[in-house]
């Protein structure tokens, strides 16, 4: 590795002048000479270089200063890693050292992160690998394709040559045991090593109940433990147990837009909508030049059925299973020894309306809330295409849809699904960042302020979506509608599915991106809902938002804001209302109203001072 590219340097370096500039000046104008020893002769000299050539062979002199400092230091990282790599033998029966990575073959690992652009989270990697003193360990703490490993790799790479020479990396295998990583540990400790990575530590069985040494023994003694695994419970379990306040969390479920954004180099709020919350699969790395061909996590059933098992509820059986020897299942115990908790973690994560109530997982699957919300609308606006709606098998549809999905109704599951139940998996999947509450404040006479739930990686509920497009497309009624028929319905459910998708999403990064500076909610009445209130308790005032998917602008649109009725209630308790408006993805336009349309991807871009620059 290290050759190959020293090699490629030496010759750049053979392929420019050597010597330096001499500056004269000769009947009072300044002449220029490259000045170098020949080395046959020996002798000095000098060539007269013309005014044209000057700044080319200035440049080409401090880029061969400039190699010559890389080619240096590569040697230098080449002589320390080679003597680390050198410096870890096995050790006895613990197989757990053949997978210890140190010096080259170190950073030839870490090589895969070359040209990927960092996570907003990186810093905070950084931050605990330089701190002067932490007894914590460092956990990477999130779900499959968020970039955990990418973030230790990038560190590495980032290291100086002292610290890649006390750097090591390991490699947890199945059947491994805590006690092995404590001889990795204590043996690398003996020799000097200071940094050490361990990916796929929650592969232990006896992690979560025996992890506490990792903080009071090493960390403790100056070691800078980064630690990260597929089945990230386990390591909020263990924060909560062994660890306590010895572990430092450091969170990548979450991909805001602005992240992605900037990742991908997009700022199309669509391609958030399809492909957003996880870090693509393709051969090319995120910054790369090739980002078109990257691809979908969710781009198949299958793909997703693979997701949702491994990295949601494949996670939250094998981290129950490893806490407390497999004795904190509770209620959900029944439904892991059924093998029918996968299937009610599923419905939760269909179910568009997100209740977590016994009936949204027992219910049959009698519609879809996608489809229901667009037939809705079609039918308030009078639009003909709710008759060919009405022509649609409803109930083939949605039983292809549910058995796509492998829902299971009430009467073919052998467990009673109990609002116990529930309530477990949705406190698990919270802990897993994979679902998020935003708050709503209601002003209904029927009903008391709500939550509204969320899935935080829009691309997976995106998906959602369109399995239920191709179960319409099987309907032998949809085969009969015009090509325009077609398209427009299909064109009506992702529109109001990625409408709604956006209403939600951008409450959600808004009320964590302000903080305790502002309160960020829905406000919902009988007499019409704003998508986002955002109420400055400082000043007693409010800003509202309507969010549309929408690139163009109308009347409608604005008929909650102008709605005197709701904007008076929400004055009453929220104080007075300072600016209103509506976010879509047209340009920035002032209405003559004085609602303001800003365009989303921008809002987002600039989250929090888009909201808190009054």
């Amino acid at each position: 590795m290290y050759e190959e590219a020293m090699k490629a340097i030496q010759r750049e370096i053979d392929g420019l002048p050597n010597g330096y500039i001499s500056t004269k000046v000769i009947k009072g104008k300044e002449r220029h000479y490259l000045q170098y020893r020949d080395k046959e002769t020996n002798k000095l000299v000098s060539k007269y270089i013309p005014d044209n050539q000057y700044e080319i062979i200035r440049g080409q002199l401090r880029r061969k200063k400039e190699l010559q400092k890389e080619l240096t230091d590569l040697a230098s990282i080449a002589y320390a890693t080679d003597r680390a790599y050198m410096s870890v033998p096995g050790s006895g029966d613990n197989d757990l050292f053949k997978y210890v990575q140190t010096g080259s073959s170190l950073l030839e690992m870490a090589d895969a992160a070359v040209g990927l652009q960092k996570r907003d989270c990186y810093k905070e990697l950084d931050r605990y690998l330089h701190s002067v003193r932490d007894p914590r360990v460092c956990a990477l703490y999130g779900l499959r394709r968020t970039g955990k490993t990418t973030l230790m790799y990038q560190a590495i790479l980032s290291m100086s040559t002292d610290e890649l020479s006390r750097a090591a990396y390991i490699m947890v295998q199945h059947g491994n045991r805590m006690g092995d990583v404590n001889a990795c540990l204590e043996t690398l400790h003996s020799l000097g090593y200071k940094y050490v990575f361990i990916d796929e530590i929650t592969q232990l069985d006896d992690f979560i109940d025996g992890s506490a040494f990792l903080a009071d023994k090493y960390a403790a003694m100056g070691m800078r433990i980064v630690l990260s695994g597929t089945h990230s419970l386990g390591f909020m379990l263990t924060s909560h147990d062994q660890l306590f306040d010895r572990v430092y969390l450091i969170h990548t479920t979450w991909i805001s837009f602005a992240e992605h954004s900037r990742l991908f180099g997009t700022e199309d709020v669509d391609d958030y909508l399809k492909l957003g919350g996880v870090l693509w699969t393709g051969s090319h790395g995120p910054g790369s030049s090739e980002n078109n061909t990257r691809e979908n996590v969710f781009s198949s059933i299958s793909a997703t059925d693979f997701y949702i098992n491994t990295a949601i509820a494949e996670n939250i059986q094998h981290s129950l299973r490893c806490w407390h020897d497999g004795n904190s299942f509770r209620k959900l115990e029944e439904l892991y020894d059924a093998n029918e908790l996968t299937s009610a973690i599923t419905r939760i994560i269909e179910d568009m309306n997100h209740r977590f109530a016994e009936k949204v997982i027992t219910i049959t699957f009698t519609k879809s809330s996608n489809l229901s919300s667009t037939y809705q609308i079609l039918r308030s606006r009078s639009d003909p295409l709710a008759d060919a709606i009405d022509r649609l098998d409803m109930h083939a549809i949605v039983e292809a849809l549910r058995h796509r999905l492998k829902i299971l109704n009430k009467n073919e599951l052998t467990v009673t699904v109990t609002e116990d139940h529930a309530t477990e998996i949705k406190q698990y999947l919270k802990r897993l960042e994979f679902i998020a509450e935003v708050p709503v404040e209601a002003n209904y006479s029927r009903r008391e302020n709500t939550e509204k739930v969320l899935i935080t990686q829009p691309g997976l509920r995106y998906s959602q979506v369109e399995y239920l497009i191709t179960s319409i497309e099987k309907d032998g009624v949809y085969a009969g509608l015009s090509e325009k028929e077609k398209s427009d319905l299909i064109k009506h459910i992702l529109d109001n599915a990625k409408g709604r998708m956006l209403e939600e999403l951008v409450l959600f990064e808004t009320m964590n991106r302000i903080g305790d500076k502002a309160k960020a909610f829905k406000y919902e009445s009988d007499i019409g809902e704003v998508d986002m209130v955002v109420y400055y308790k400082d000043t007693d005032t409010c800003n509202l938002y309507e969010i549309k998917h929408s690139e163009k602008r109308n009347s409608l649109q604005l008929t909650h804001l102008l709605n005197k009725d709701l904007c008076g209630d929400i004055e009453k308790v929220f104080g007075t209302i300072s600016k209103k408006y509506l976010l879509y993805r047209g340009d920035d336009f002032l209405e003559e109203n004085g609602i303001q349309y800003l365009n989303i991807a921008t809002f987002l871009k600039r989250l929090p001072e888009s909201v808190l620059e009054q």
